[in-house]
């Protein structure tokens, strides 16, 4: 009697095993899938997929990237049982061939012992918006009392703000969003509109005469610096802690820093021979300034001036190669979601040219902008257009073509911007 329940437990635990292997042997369902690792869709591998196997459906949730081609992928997948027939799409599939997913695939799984079958369909869900499209709209318009006038917009406590001058007069409007404009009540010294820069939460330009420099804070301004023995040029941008200049001493072209109490000029003796070249495009990426464009002793540029430090400067376009683009002046640049970009310009012949280039390696090398991110046929390009980049939107201000009278502002937004993981 003592070896009676050893040996009925015995039994229990062989019928068990039994009644296990003839369930796996009896399941036609798919138990994980997954891809591995993939030279062409890089983390493929971290992609987690849902099997459903009520249902008979594998889905992704996270969806893999806009663009990616799906067309030859090798599936990982496991199966509760020994499938005795499995065909992909009505095709015997070997589990070594690669299937295209580009479409939702029917995957018909037979289980071992042949008695269940099953029918799923695999959708690898795919983003199908492209995240580096550029969406552009009108924003917005400012009413102006002349056809002759000059601008220049910049990003100040976090608003924009377009210094308007008319003649002699000097007006400033402002906009949390690029639509809506406020004139502002102050009064501003002579300045020279195209040398306004931001730099440790103040706005500094240029006198007209090129002799002092004005610092804008508080809705005021005040002299902060007079130059002595040294002709003031240009405000080249902020980089590392300070503001930028570019002065002529003793006819030659020289660099100036200033830390917002000193100015310094550097002994760099060995600037490009185009240094000094007027009606640059001028913008940043936060670590090397850029003066793209312009025009010097009567010839129209295509050069792209760099510098990481503030002192050394560098043409780095390879104006050789056919990845660049055309001589221009007075363009308009921004550097948005890592890339360069240069819209229209005026050409040697004093032409209004309607393009626009990117660089995706800092300036190096240029390709037209893509279909995908072209600003509308509708947009017309005017001398004078400038780009501004203000909560991850790009802002075009620049002259209506249909009402001079009239500042027209359009807004370029890449749709990554809104997407709620970059």
């Amino acid at each position: 009697m003592k070896y009676f329940i050893p040996i009925i437990a015995l039994l229990l635990t062989l019928c068990a095993c039994d009644n296990e292997t003839v369930s796996s042997k009896s399941s036609p369902h798919i138990d994980t899938f997954g891809f591995q690792a993939h030279d062409s869709i890089k983390g493929i591998e971290t992609i987690t997929f849902t099997v459903d196997s009520i249902q008979c459906v594998v889905y992704n949730t996270d969806s893999i990237a806009y663009g990616l081609s799906l067309k030859k992928m090798l599936p990982y997948v496991t199966f509760i049982g020994n499938p005795s027939d499995l065909k992909v799409n009505g095709a015997y599939w070997n589990q070594v061939d690669s299937l295209d997913f580009s479409q939702p695939v029917s995957m018909y799984v037979l289980s071992e012992n042949k008695r269940q079958e099953a029918a799923y369909t695999i959708t690898v869900n795919q983003h199908t918006v492209n995240p580096e499209e550029i969406c552009w709209k009108k924003s917005g318009e400012i009413a102006l009392a002349s056809t002759n006038y000059q601008t220049q917009t910049v990003v100040y406590m976090e608003q924009l703000y377009c210094f308007v001058q008319i003649d002699e007069e000097i007006t400033v409007y402002s906009s949390t969003d690029g639509q809506a404009w406020t004139q502002l009540n102050t009064n501003i010294p002579s300045i020279a509109l195209p040398t306004i820069t931001e730099y440790n939460q103040q706005l500094y330009a240029l006198s007209a005469d090129k002799t002092k420099l004005f610092t804008f804070a508080n809705n005021d301004w005040r002299s902060a610096v007079t130059f002595q023995n040294m002709q003031m040029d240009d405000i080249l941008g902020q980089l590392d802690g300070k503001l930028w200049l570019s002065c002529v001493v003793n006819n030659r072209n020289c660099i100036v820093s200033f830390d917002g109490t000193n100015l310094n000029i550097s002994a760099n003796k060995n600037l490009p021979a185009i240094f000094g070249i007027q009606e640059s495009s001028k913008t940043s990426t936060g670590d090397a300034l850029y003066l793209i464009g312009g025009t010097k002793d009567g010839q129209v540029y295509n050069s792209v001036l760099s510098s990481d430090n503030g002192t050394y400067w560098t043409n780095i376009l390879n104006t050789t190669g056919e990845y660049n683009f055309s001589a221009r002046k007075a363009a308009a640049s921004c550097y948005y979601f890592d890339q360069l970009y240069v819209f229209s310009g005026i050409d040697q012949s004093g032409n209004v040219l309607h393009d626009g280039y990117a660089s995706n390696n800092y300036g190096y090398s240029w390709d037209s902008i893509p279909a995908y991110q072209q600003v509308p046929e509708e947009y017309t390009f005017t001398a004078g257009t400038q780009a501004v980049c203000f909560a991850e939107n790009i802002f075009l201000i620049g002259p209506d073509a249909n009402n001079p009278t009239q500042l027209t502002i359009w807004k370029g937004r890449m749709r990554k911007a809104d997407f709620l993981i970059r």
